[in-house]
């Protein structure tokens, strides 16, 4: 586990606190660089409910973009996920989704898709979002509006484009000023990393958070919702203090997690600020490091 900071490893985990949750980011936390799950992460993360503990995926991105890995993992209904930047809460009720991210929900267009039960969702409201797209057109950046399942794009352009490779999913292209549907997220990419420098000056209106999950790629939420405020409903919903709860992410808007658990973790691979603000570091996304985070928490897992 190379690194620059002296963030302690999670291998070395010695306190007695009984973890009853794990919490995890998708993208470059979960599955490695060319989006798949290990088969050493799928045996742990198994292993892991058998003993009991409740694991939760946790991402920005939309529920179709997530169904194949929940099929995968068996975490479907009761077993809740957090999309969009904490916006939205819900469980996967079609186990037939089970198998490839891309046949799970390779035909997902807006509204369609498997059968998902939404148990919260924090929508910005319309008269902010109206704003908030109004800021990000001015400056040119691609806008994404993401309302349950649906995803809508003003134009569907390169950096629309390379996002639906990689949640697997198609947006519609229309004009945001005709969809009546509140968002639980707005998203802003960035051209090139000029853009990106600029999106972090953003004049955004008040009632309305933003933090950054990739270079360039800012997320928005209503005020006060992000993965940390997510993780408290679906901690509590389960009966599990927050302090029994662990939270595994890469970026800059995994730290809300961080602070709302007990146990922050962070991989290898993510920068210095996440891995210190985390407390403890597990190997990359490359090299399981969410089973070895598993196998450090509860010990020996089943092989």
């Amino acid at each position: 586990m190379s690194r620059s900071d002296d963030t302690p490893s999670i291998e070395r985990w010695d306190h007695p606190v009984s973890i009853r949750m794990v919490v995890t980011d998708i993208d470059h936390t979960l599955i490695t660089d060319d989006h798949r799950l290990t088969e050493r992460t799928v045996r742990s993360v198994r292993a892991a409910r058998q003993r009991g503990v409740e694991v939760v995926l946790a991402s920005s991105r939309p529920p179709l973009g997530m169904t194949g890995y929940l099929g995968e993992l068996g975490l479907i209904d009761p077993e809740p996920f957090i999309a969009l930047q904490g916006g939205l809460i819900a469980t996967l009720a079609d186990p037939g989704t089970a198998g490839d991210v891309a046949a799970a929900s390779g035909a997902g267009v807006a509204g369609a898709g498997p059968d998902l039960r939404v148990l919260h969702s924090s929508p910005i409201p319309m008269r902010l979002a109206r704003r908030v797209v109004a800021v990000g057109e001015a400056m040119g950046v691609s806008v994404n509006w993401y309302s349950g399942t649906r995803w809508f794009v003003s134009r569907y352009d390169d950096r629309a484009r390379r996002e639906a490779g990689v949640v697997g999913t198609e947006p519609v292209e229309t004009s945001l000023a005709s969809v009546r549907h509140d968002p639980e997220k707005i998203l802003f990419i960035a051209r090139d990393a000029e853009g990106s420098e600029r999106l972090r000056e953003l004049p955004l209106p008040a009632g309305v958070e933003a933090t950054f999950s990739n270079n360039g790629y800012l997320e928005v939420t209503a005020a006060g919702v992000d993965k940390g405020s997510a993780l408290r409903i679906v901690a509590n919903a389960a009966g599990v203090p927050t302090g029994q709860v662990a939270a595994i992410g890469d970026g800059e808007n995994d730290l809300a997690m961080f602070r709302a658990a007990g146990v922050g973790i962070a991989p290898a691979n993510a920068s210095a600020q996440v891995r210190q603000a985390a407390g403890f570091v597990t190997a990359s996304n490359n090299a399981d490091g969410v089973a070895v985070a598993l196998e450090a928490l509860l010990g020996p897992l089943v092989p």
